[in-house]
């Protein structure tokens, strides 16, 4: 790998954020330059007493334009700031990619922006 290529953008919903004790788990839709509809499932486990700072442990699906189904898991870390996360994960996508992505999740406002850099010099 010589440098990351940024490949794509997308934008997404907060459809469900569930809170307990150890962990918040926010459920979201969107859609994702370059792939298509994404629906992805994260849960944060703070690792200091402020729960500011973590790991990230989910998994994502998303239904491309020619109607495959690309699937990857997601792992990764994350920072709080305010009412936002700010996750950082690296993905083994289904169809061979692989990725490291960037999201802000907003609970204020329910919204997820994402950016997305490809690990390998492909067309795709």
């Amino acid at each position: 790998m010589s440098s990351l290529q940024t490949k794509g953008t997308g934008s997404g919903t907060i459809s469900l954020v569930e809170v307990d004790a150890s962990e918040i788990r926010i459920h979201f839709e969107g859609k994702v330059d370059g792939f298509g509809r994404l629906f992805s499932s994260i849960r944060l486990t703070a690792t200091d007493p402020k729960r500011e700072l973590g790991s990230v442990e989910g998994n994502a699906c998303i239904f491309a334009a020619d109607h495959s189904l690309i699937t990857s898991p997601v792992r990764g870390s994350f920072r709080r700031v305010g009412d936002t996360f700010h996750t950082t994960h690296t993905d083994a996508v289904s169809d061979g990619r692989m990725n490291i992505v960037r999201q802000i999740h907003n609970l204020a406002t329910k919204e997820v922006d994402i950016q997305w850099f490809s690990t390998v010099d492909t067309d795709s």
